[in-house]
């Protein structure tokens, strides 16, 4: 069994190498205030961590924009558009993928864009639904105004294309056969291993750790570790917390092509 002391064994590597553990938080497909978002962002609160909500367009309303204009610390992000599954048959999910033409896709993204905007603490960042994207559309997305991208597994470049940055997630906290919690032992597989694979040099050592969550799949045991993870990392001084806002902050500039 993985126990919560080897991921302070990991992070005292970090410290004895006057190391830093940066993390981030990723939560997937809010569309509006219900009992679990309200559950999410008050543990947010209470351990006082940044997390960003990949925010669906097509099926977001009013009752989230009034929830996160009183909610500190909370960022939104871009998810998609309808969380449509567009895929051929056999194939996996994708709402971005090649099936559908290039113009339709950015239209519909841009679209989206627009819908967010008025959200409080918007960061346009696009998190593509299942965590697939064509590459067709990475060289069109700084045009339309989104100029970050997050999606799953160690980031291959930090950024893709000129005015795009990337920063992924790297700890599902989701069995999705299941659709429960995927049990500590593995979230912390997870996390230790991508740790561990920054400090060596494995993967890019400066993308921070993402954790992404699903709130509206979560059972107890989802909430116990997520409680215990930002309790826990939240007292450390050798872990710092990281917010959307912070870690895509514009250093590109683009012209912004309105749809």
């Amino acid at each position: 069994m993985v126990s919560w002391s080897a991921l302070d064994r990991e992070i005292s590597c970090w410290a004895t190498q006057n190391g830093t553990v940066k993390l981030w938080w990723r939560d997937d497909d809010a569309t509006r205030q219900n009992d679990k978002l309200d559950r999410l962002l008050a543990i947010a609160a209470r351990f006082n961590i940044p997390v960003a909500l990949a925010v669906i367009p097509h099926e977001s309303n009013g009752s989230l924009a009034r929830l996160l204009a009183h909610a500190d610390n909370v960022f939104s992000l871009q998810h998609g558009f309808a969380h449509a599954n567009y895929a051929l048959p056999e194939q996996p999910e994708n709402e971005y993928g090649p099936e559908r033409g290039l113009a339709e896709r950015i239209a519909e993204l841009a679209k989206g864009r627009e819908l967010l905007e008025s959200l409080p603490n918007f960061v346009p960042v696009l998190v593509p639904p299942w965590n697939r994207l064509s590459s067709d559309l990475l060289g069109y997305l700084p045009a339309i105004g989104l100029r970050g991208l997050s999606m799953w597994g160690p980031r291959p470049r930090a950024r893709p294309v000129l005015g795009l940055q990337q920063l992924n997630v790297h700890v599902d906290v989701m069995n999705w056969e299941t659709k429960r919690f995927c049990g500590r032992d593995q979230a912390l597989t997870q996390l230790i291993l991508h740790l561990r694979n920054r400090r060596l040099g494995k993967v890019d050592a400066d993308e921070p750790t993402g954790i992404m969550t699903h709130h509206s799949f979560h059972d107890e045991d989802a909430w116990t570790f997520l409680s215990e993870l930002l309790w826990r990392t939240s007292r450390h001084p050798h872990v710092c917390w990281l917010s959307a806002k912070t870690l895509f902050a514009r250093s590109d500039t683009a012209r912004v092509i309105r749809s």
